[in-house]
C-alpha cells in the first residue's frame, strides 16, 4: 500500500496534482477516477490511482471493460492500450430475480457483494503475507443506465464494490443486472487495483484468483502502473 504520508505536501496540494495529472491522461469519454465518481455515469470501463510516493507521482490504470479498445492517451502520446478485456463476467448461483425498482435492486446488488470475500495475497511466492480485505458497504458508483440505453442495451443496473486495505481499493467487483436469453439475471466480475496477488470467493468457493504482477509497466496489459516526477 503506498502511504501517502511519505510526501511533505498538503492533502489539497497532493489531490489538486494528481487531477491536474489525471486529466491529461484520457482513456474513452475520460479518465476516472477512484474513490471518486468514476467521469460520466455510465457504465464504468476503466479504473486510475493517482498516488504520490518518493517524489513520484504513480498512477495506476485498470480495464474494466468486457472487451479490448480502450486507449489512455498523456497529449499526443498512448500510454495505455490494452489488448485483452479487463473483466469476465459470470452468473451468481443462486441469485434472486432482478427486483423492478432501482431502490430494490441496490439492496439487492448490496445483499449480492456481501456474499464475496476477498484477500489480498500479496507479492510473495508462497502468500506467506496473505491479508483479508474489507469490502466497503457502499458502492463506490452507481450506474445511471439511461446514460447507457445506446451502447449497453442489453444492461438494466449495475454498481461497482470495493475491497480495501484501510481505505486503499485493492480488488473490485462489478454487479450486474442484464438480459440474457430473453431472462434478467444477476452477474459478477472482479478486477484487480493492486499488482499483488488476490483471491476472491463466494462462500467457500473460489471464484477468482490472481498472481502479484511482475510486468506492471506493460502498455497493452489490462492492468498498469507508471509514475513520473512530482514537481513542486
Amino acid at each position: 500500500m503506498v502511504r501517502i504520508a511519505a510526501e511533505r505536501r498538503s492533502a489539497h496540494s497532493l489531490d489538486s496534482t494528481c487531477r491536474h495529472a489525471l486529466d491529461q491522461c484520457v482513456a474513452g469519454a475520460g479518465c476516472p477516477r477512484l474513490p471518486a465518481a468514476l467521469g460520466s455515469r455510465r457504465p464504468p470501463r476503466r479504473s486510475s490511482k493517482c498516488l504520490p510516493y518518493d517524489g513520484y507521482l504513480c498512477h495506476e490504470l485498470g480495464s474494466l471493460s468486457r472487451s479490448a479498445g480502450l486507449v489512455a492517451r498523456n497529449g499526443d502520446g498512448t500510454v495505455w492500450a490494452p489488448e485483452s478485456a479487463g473483466v469476465e463476467f459470470h452468473d451468481v448461483p443462486n441469485g434472486p430475480p432482478p427486483a423492478e425498482t432501482p431502490v430494490l435492486r441496490l439492496a439487492q446488488m448490496k445483499s449480492l457483494g456481501a456474499r464475496f470475500t476477498a484477500t489480498l495475497t500479496g507479492w510473495k511466492d508462497d502468500e506467506s503475507e496473505k491479508e483479508p480485505l474489507r469490502l466497503l458497504p457502499r458502492p463506490l458508483y452507481r450506474y445511471d443506465i439511461k446514460a447507457a440505453t445506446d451502447t449497453h442495451a442489453n444492461l438494466r443496473d449495475g454498481a461497482l464494490f470495493a475491497f480495501v486495505q484501510g481505505t486503499d481499493p485493492e480488488a473490485l467487483l462489478l454487479v450486474e443486472d442484464v438480459v440474457l436469453d430473453d431472462r434478467p439475471r444477476w452477474q459478477y466480475a472482479f478486477a484487480r487495483a493492486t499488482s499483488g496477488g488476490l483471491e476472491a470467493r463466494l462462500g467457500d468457493k473460489l471464484v477468482w484468483k490472481v498472481i502479484r504482477s511482475t510486468n506492471t509497466t506493460s502498455r497493452t496489459s489490462p492492468h498498469i502502473t507508471f509514475q513520473r516526477v512530482l514537481e513542486d
